[in-house]
């Protein structure tokens, strides 16, 4: 077992951080993933939800304010 610190740039991603672990466990067995997500809540109402992300506008028609599922 290795006491090692792992290092990443100070801004990485979740994605480098997990190459990082990846590359530094190697021969332990040890793998990282990484993913993003985002969750909606406490819609007042059925709707259009709109918000940007890294500069691309995203749009959802929700049909029922109590059901994100789909």
């Amino acid at each position: 077992v290795s006491t090692s610190p792992i290092s990443y740039p100070q801004d990485a991603g979740a994605d480098a951080i997990a190459q990082a672990i990846n590359t530094a466990t190697s021969s332990s067995g040890v793998t990282a993933t990484a993913s993003n997500s985002s969750t909606l809540s406490l819609l007042t109402a059925a709707g259009n939800v709109s918000f940007d992300l890294n500069g691309t506008t995203v749009t959802a028609n929700v049909a029922d304010k109590n059901d994100l599922s789909t």
